[in-house]
C-alpha cells in the first residue's frame, strides 16, 4: 500500500520522479502477486492429483477389506461340506487319506 500511496502524492505533486519509482515498486509486487498465484494454481492442481489418488486408494483398502471379510466368512475344511465328518483325517485300508 506505501507504493500506491507513493504514487498517488507524487502525481498530485506533480514529482514523475518519485511516480516512476513508485510505479515500478507497484509493478514488482504485482509480478510478486502474480507468481505466487500461479504457484497457488499449481499447489491446489497437485492436491488434486493427491486427492485423486488417496480416494483410489481407500476404494482399493475397502474392496480388500471386504474380500477378505468374505473370504473369512466362508467355511473351510471338511466340516464346511459336510457338518457330522469328522476334522480329522482318516487311513483306509489300502493306505490311503480320505
Amino acid at each position: 500500500m506505501l507504493a500506491a500511496s507513493k504514487l498517488s502524492t507524487a502525481v498530485k505533486t506533480g514529482d514523475m520522479q518519485t511516480a516512476k519509482v513508485a510505479q515500478i515498486m507497484l509493478d514488482s509486487g504485482n509480478d510478486k502477486i502474480s507468481e505466487a498465484i500461479k504457484q497457488l494454481v499449481n499447489v491446489r492442481a497437485y492436491q488434486e492429483k493427491l486427492r485423486g489418488k488417496l480416494m483410489k486408494a481407500q476404494g482399493t483398502l475397502r474392496e480388500m477389506t471386504m474380500k477378505r471379510s468374505n473370504a473369512d466368512e466362508e467355511p473351510v475344511g471338511p466340516s464346511a461340506k459336510d457338518p457330522n465328518s469328522s476334522n480329522h483325517d482318516t487311513v483306509g485300508v489300502r493306505g490311503q487319506i480320505s
